[in-house]
């Protein structure tokens, strides 16, 4: 499920900053999601790269997993009425 990843855990930490639980949020608000996401992609790969193989395998990963993201956006059972297009932001 999608709360078991080290990046979704990053992003449940800023939604709950926000004081909104992220399965509302994904519901509700799918655009904003994947907008902290990218913010979340972008942050980990600025601060965490210590050289660049490092760089390549933690953007493949948080790629992957940005898709699995869009496919979950997609999921009816999981979001409702689900937007047609997403966009990728970032």
């Amino acid at each position: 499920m999608l709360a078991k990843s080290s990046s979704t855990m990053n992003l449940i930490k800023s939604f709950n900053s926000l004081n909104t639980p992220v399965f509302t949020c994904i519901r509700k608000k799918p655009r904003q999601v994947l907008a902290l996401f990218t913010v979340e992609i972008n942050y980990i790969l600025e601060q965490n790269i210590m050289n660049k193989q490092t760089a390549i395998t933690l953007e493949k990963n948080m790629i992957n997993k940005q898709f699995r993201l869009i496919e979950l956006l997609h999921d009816e059972r999981i979001v409702g009425a689900a937007p047609k297009r997403v966009k990728i932001f970032g």
